[in-house]
């Protein structure tokens, strides 16, 4: 089995376990650009989104998840956060 399937794994996990839904999903850092050794572990950046009836409740929303699976990090950005970061930025 190919590392794309095992590092989905937990992100399906997340899904169920937090009731959202996972749009994307990249990896990043040292492991992604080459430069990784046998000490460094993976990286994964993910944006989600909640069910439509979730934004309709007056209790405030986590804005980011994370969460360790084995060597491997999981960093997620919920959807408005992601694009409010976006455009603040110079992109």
């Amino acid at each position: 089995m190919n590392s794309e399937v095992i590092a989905l794994r937990p992100l399906i996990a997340a899904e169920m376990r937090s009731g959202i839904r996972v749009l994307y999903a990249s990896e990043y850092g040292s492991s992604e650009k080459g430069y990784a050794n046998k000490y460094s572990d993976i990286d994964v950046m993910f944006v989600y989104a909640y069910g439509p009836l979730d934004y309709y409740g007056i209790s405030p929303l986590e804005t980011s998840i994370k969460f360790q699976d084995g060597n491997t990090e999981y960093s997620g950005m919920e959807i408005r956060s992601f694009f409010r970061s976006l455009h603040k930025s110079n992109v």
